[in-house]
């Protein structure tokens, strides 16, 4: 059996270094459960996406959009205003608040943005 957070913290190091096969392959977890609830949860948004790029740039924009429910010519906006931080971005919107404000609310909230919004 093993004990819970022990467990937790082999699932999160093997996800972070994408070691999900050893998880599958030595340890006997399998993956595909928790896979679809995050995808339906979250709808595969990769909400603490860095953004480093075009791709990553394009893909936070489209993120912002759908979550704030604006074009996306408003989302790169809001994208720019918040520094390219998406959680900032969406809060920002969804509080009408400067971005120090979002951060603020954000680290009250543990990072979390469904807390905030």
């Amino acid at each position: 059996r093993g004990n819970q957070a022990c467990i937790a913290t082999v699932v999160r190091n093997s996800a972070r270094y994408n070691n999900i096969g050893t998880l599958e392959d030595a340890y006997g977890i399998n993956i595909r459960p928790l896979s679809t609830f995050a995808q339906e949860t979250y709808k595969n948004y990769m909400i603490d996406v860095q953004i480093m790029n075009e791709k990553l740039h394009n893909r936070g924009c489209r993120i912002v959009a759908e979550i704030c429910n604006v074009s996306m010519s408003e989302a790169q906006q809001l994208l720019r205003e918040a520094q390219n931080n998406v959680k900032a971005a969406c809060v920002m919107k969804h509080k009408n608040c400067t971005l120090s404000e979002a951060q603020e609310l954000l680290r009250q909230a543990g990072g979390v943005l469904r807390k905030v919004i």
